[in-house]
Protein backbone atom coordinates (compact mmCIF):
# COMPACT_ATOMS: atom_id res chain seq x y z
CA UNK A 1 0.00 0.00 0.00
CA UNK A 2 0.99 3.17 -1.09
CA UNK A 3 1.62 5.65 1.86
CA UNK A 4 -0.23 8.93 1.75
CA UNK A 5 -1.10 11.29 4.25
CA UNK A 6 -4.99 10.07 3.86
CA UNK A 7 -3.44 6.45 4.81
CA UNK A 8 -1.62 7.98 7.66
CA UNK A 9 -4.56 10.06 8.38
CA UNK A 10 -6.99 6.85 9.08
CA UNK A 11 -4.38 4.68 10.48
CA UNK A 12 -3.92 7.31 13.39
CA UNK A 13 -7.27 8.83 13.57
CA UNK A 14 -5.97 12.24 12.83
CA UNK A 15 -7.67 14.59 10.49
CA UNK A 16 -5.89 15.10 7.07
CA UNK A 17 -5.88 19.06 7.61
CA UNK A 18 -4.19 18.22 10.92
CA UNK A 19 -1.71 16.61 9.69
CA UNK A 20 -1.13 19.09 7.18
CA UNK A 21 -0.69 21.48 9.19
CA UNK A 22 2.48 19.99 11.01
CA UNK A 23 4.22 20.11 8.01
CA UNK A 24 3.53 16.34 6.03
CA UNK A 25 3.07 16.62 2.35
CA UNK A 26 2.28 13.66 -0.63
CA UNK A 27 5.43 13.56 -2.15
CA UNK A 28 6.26 10.83 -5.45
CA UNK A 29 8.38 8.27 -2.66
CA UNK A 30 5.28 8.72 -0.02
CA UNK A 31 5.53 10.91 2.73
CA UNK A 32 7.65 14.20 3.52
CA UNK A 33 7.82 15.39 7.23
CA UNK A 34 9.21 18.97 7.70
CA UNK A 35 11.67 19.30 10.50
CA UNK A 36 12.75 22.70 11.74
CA UNK A 37 14.92 24.38 14.93
CA UNK A 38 12.72 26.22 17.30
CA UNK A 39 14.33 29.31 15.59
CA UNK A 40 12.27 28.24 12.69
CA UNK A 41 15.25 27.33 10.73
CA UNK A 42 14.46 24.25 8.16
CA UNK A 43 16.27 21.19 9.37
CA UNK A 44 16.61 17.91 7.35
CA UNK A 45 13.27 16.17 6.08
CA UNK A 46 12.24 12.67 6.76
CA UNK A 47 10.27 10.02 4.19
CA UNK A 48 7.77 7.75 5.64
CA UNK A 49 7.73 5.25 2.40
CA UNK A 50 6.26 2.67 5.09
CA UNK A 51 3.23 2.64 6.89
CA UNK A 52 5.68 1.96 10.79
CA UNK A 53 8.60 4.14 10.67
CA UNK A 54 10.69 1.06 11.62
CA UNK A 55 9.60 -0.86 7.98
CA UNK A 56 10.67 2.18 6.48
CA UNK A 57 11.74 5.87 7.02
CA UNK A 58 15.03 7.91 5.44
CA UNK A 59 16.23 11.22 5.45
CA UNK A 60 15.81 13.66 2.71
CA UNK A 61 19.09 13.19 0.29
CA UNK A 62 19.92 17.40 0.88
CA UNK A 63 23.16 16.96 2.43
CA UNK A 64 23.68 20.50 3.89
CA UNK A 65 20.27 20.04 6.07
CA UNK A 66 21.27 19.57 9.36
CA UNK A 67 19.15 16.91 11.25
CA UNK A 68 16.96 18.45 14.69
CA UNK A 69 14.75 16.96 17.19
CA UNK A 70 11.08 17.59 15.60
CA UNK A 71 9.03 19.91 17.31
CA UNK A 72 5.26 20.97 16.46
CA UNK A 73 4.81 23.95 13.62
CA UNK A 74 5.71 27.51 15.46
CA UNK A 75 2.99 29.51 17.36
CA UNK A 76 1.00 26.13 17.97
CA UNK A 77 -0.76 26.14 21.23
CA UNK A 78 0.02 23.86 24.39
CA UNK A 79 -2.29 23.65 27.04
CA UNK A 80 0.93 23.82 29.81
CA UNK A 81 3.98 24.76 28.25
CA UNK A 82 6.33 24.11 31.29
CA UNK A 83 5.54 20.36 31.05
CA UNK A 84 6.96 18.62 27.78
CA UNK A 85 7.09 14.62 26.81
CA UNK A 86 9.69 13.35 24.78
CA UNK A 87 9.29 10.51 22.77
CA UNK A 88 11.06 8.43 19.95
CA UNK A 89 9.52 9.23 16.21
CA UNK A 90 6.90 11.43 14.51
CA UNK A 91 3.57 9.73 15.36
CA UNK A 92 3.42 10.34 18.91
CA UNK A 93 3.87 13.90 17.99
CA UNK A 94 1.18 14.36 16.27
CA UNK A 95 -1.24 12.43 18.70
CA UNK A 96 -0.05 14.66 21.38
CA UNK A 97 0.14 17.85 19.19
CA UNK A 98 -3.67 16.96 18.32
CA UNK A 99 -4.46 16.85 22.02
CA UNK A 100 -2.75 20.44 22.77
CA UNK A 101 0.31 18.38 24.67
CA UNK A 102 3.74 19.75 24.27
CA UNK A 103 5.67 16.85 22.72
CA UNK A 104 9.29 16.37 21.31
CA UNK A 105 9.96 13.62 18.73
CA UNK A 106 13.38 11.97 18.78
CA UNK A 107 14.62 11.12 14.89
CA UNK A 108 15.73 7.41 15.64
CA UNK A 109 16.61 6.04 18.95
CA UNK A 110 20.19 7.27 18.23
CA UNK A 111 20.09 10.51 17.81
CA UNK A 112 19.50 11.72 21.38
CA UNK A 113 22.00 14.74 20.82
CA UNK A 114 20.01 16.66 19.04
CA UNK A 115 17.75 17.36 22.13
CA UNK A 116 19.40 20.88 23.38
CA UNK A 117 18.39 23.56 25.64
CA UNK A 118 16.88 25.58 22.92
CA UNK A 119 14.06 22.83 22.93
CA UNK A 120 13.35 23.00 26.68
CA UNK A 121 12.17 26.81 26.75
CA UNK A 122 9.87 27.73 30.21
CA UNK A 123 10.46 23.81 30.75
CA UNK A 124 10.58 22.68 34.17
CA UNK A 125 8.87 18.76 33.68
CA UNK A 126 10.24 16.57 30.96
CA UNK A 127 7.96 12.75 30.62
CA UNK A 128 10.70 10.39 29.00
CA UNK A 129 8.04 8.05 27.50
CA UNK A 130 9.02 4.54 27.98
CA UNK A 131 7.28 2.14 25.19
CA UNK A 132 5.99 -1.22 25.90
CA UNK A 133 8.80 -3.07 23.96
CA UNK A 134 10.77 -6.07 25.77
CA UNK A 135 14.41 -6.47 24.88
CA UNK A 136 16.44 -4.96 21.72
CA UNK A 137 13.90 -4.60 18.65
CA UNK A 138 14.13 -2.44 15.20
CA UNK A 139 12.91 0.92 17.12
CA UNK A 140 15.56 0.61 19.99
CA UNK A 141 18.35 -1.50 19.15
CA UNK A 142 19.72 -0.99 22.35
CA UNK A 143 16.45 -1.41 23.91
CA UNK A 144 14.18 1.14 25.12
CA UNK A 145 15.75 1.38 28.67
CA UNK A 146 19.34 2.58 27.22
CA UNK A 147 16.87 5.34 24.93
CA UNK A 148 15.52 6.57 28.25
CA UNK A 149 18.70 6.65 29.81
CA UNK A 150 20.12 8.52 26.72
CA UNK A 151 17.29 11.46 27.02
CA UNK A 152 18.37 11.84 30.78
CA UNK A 153 21.32 11.85 30.41
CA UNK A 154 21.38 14.22 27.45
CA UNK A 155 18.84 16.25 29.53
CA UNK A 156 21.71 16.77 32.21
CA UNK A 157 24.62 16.86 29.92
CA UNK A 158 22.62 20.48 28.50
CA UNK A 159 22.35 21.66 31.91
CA UNK A 160 18.36 20.83 32.55
CA UNK A 161 17.60 21.45 36.41
CA UNK A 162 14.17 20.53 36.63
CA UNK A 163 12.05 17.14 37.02
CA UNK A 164 13.08 14.31 34.44
CA UNK A 165 10.22 11.57 34.83
CA UNK A 166 9.57 8.08 33.14
CA UNK A 167 6.21 7.95 31.41
CA UNK A 168 4.68 4.76 30.66
CA UNK A 169 1.01 4.71 28.72
CA UNK A 170 -1.71 2.23 30.94
CA UNK A 171 -2.26 -1.29 30.45
CA UNK A 172 -2.18 -2.39 27.30
CA UNK A 173 -1.11 0.36 25.44
CA UNK A 174 2.63 0.63 24.15
CA UNK A 175 3.04 4.47 23.57
CA UNK A 176 0.63 7.68 22.86
CA UNK A 177 -0.52 6.98 19.16
CA UNK A 178 -1.60 3.58 20.16
CA UNK A 179 -3.92 5.10 23.56
CA UNK A 180 -5.48 8.01 21.16
CA UNK A 181 -6.40 5.18 18.45
CA UNK A 182 -7.76 2.85 20.89
CA UNK A 183 -10.14 5.89 21.92
CA UNK A 184 -9.17 9.48 21.24
CA UNK A 185 -12.01 10.46 23.17
CA UNK A 186 -10.43 8.91 26.52
CA UNK A 187 -7.17 10.06 25.76
CA UNK A 188 -6.39 12.93 27.79
CA UNK A 189 -7.69 11.15 30.94
CA UNK A 190 -5.68 8.04 30.59
CA UNK A 191 -2.88 10.61 29.62
CA UNK A 192 -3.13 12.33 33.31
CA UNK A 193 -3.47 9.03 34.91
CA UNK A 194 -0.06 8.29 33.28
CA UNK A 195 1.87 11.23 34.57
CA UNK A 196 0.04 10.86 38.02
CA UNK A 197 2.08 7.53 37.70
CA UNK A 198 4.80 8.04 36.44
CA UNK A 199 7.94 7.78 38.32
CA UNK A 200 11.14 9.87 39.01
CA UNK A 201 13.92 9.12 36.83
CA UNK A 202 17.26 8.15 39.01
CA UNK A 203 18.65 11.53 37.49
CA UNK A 204 16.02 13.43 39.20
CA UNK A 205 16.75 11.81 42.62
Amino acid sequence: MAVTIEVLSDLKRISVADLRSYGLTNVPEGVRFSYHFPDGRAGKARLRVALRGADGSKWSAIANEPITAYIAPPNHAFHNSAEMIVVEGESDCWTAWTHGVRTLGIPGSDQTMVLSQDHLDGVRTVYIQRERLDGPNRTFPKGVDHFVDEISDRLVQIGFDGVIRILRMPDPFSDLSDMHVADPASFDERLATARVNSILHPRSL
